[in-house]
């Protein structure tokens, strides 16, 4: 249910974990929510047209390789989300380093 209670402006919910390199996180494509919109679909699929060429699959998936570049690109990160005791969308704690 609180998965339902973002505000508008969160467009993609998903876990961050470490990145191999120790250097950063990367968001996990594992568990994750979009929010339905026309314009990153468009956007996405312009991006996909632009990258898919040099796309270097040889370290991870592509959908993690993708997802991470486009969404890393557009979206501002935030850290955990939290809620109050009435499950009313409080806002994300400091952001990892994407």
């Amino acid at each position: 249910e609180e998965l339902f209670s973002l505000p508008p402006e969160v467009l993609l919910a998903a876990p961050a974990h470490l990145s191999n390199d120790g250097r950063g996180a990367e968001i996990s494509v594992g568990v994750m929510s979009l929010r339905p919109s026309r314009e990153v679909y468009e956007g996405l699929l312009a991006f996909v047209e632009l990258a898919a060429p040099h796309l270097d699959t040889g370290v991870r998936s592509v959908d993690q390789l993708l997802q991470q570049t486009f969404f890393g690109r557009r979206a501002r990160w935030g850290g955990f989300p939290t809620w109050d005791a009435s499950g009313r969308f409080l806002g994300c704690g400091p952001a990892p380093l994407m």
